[in-house]
């Protein structure tokens, strides 16, 4: 069986998909991490990397591609995410 590969939005690398962490809105328009992976909505992934997740937040990928803005507290929530 083939593994899932997605792209990191920050350093652009690919990965196999459970190696990166998926960000997705919800249908309020709240910018997640969907942990699960199951969310159906529009979602960008970034790997599991403190560089990345700084690269990221300087970028302003998130509103590029997602159409959306965050909470303040959310790439708080995304380093914490990584222990």
């Amino acid at each position: 069986m083939q593994t899932v590969k997605r792209m990191c939005v920050s350093c652009r690398s690919v990965k196999p998909k459970n190696e990166l962490i998926r960000i997705t809105t919800t249908k309020n328009g709240e910018v997640v991490i969907d942990n699960n992976k199951k969310q159906t909505n529009r979602a960008i992934y970034v790997c599991k990397d403190t560089n990345c997740i700084q690269r990221l937040k300087k970028s302003n990928a998130i509103q590029r591609c997602l159409h959306q803005t965050y909470a303040e507290d959310f790439f708080d929530k995304l380093i914490e995410n990584l222990k």
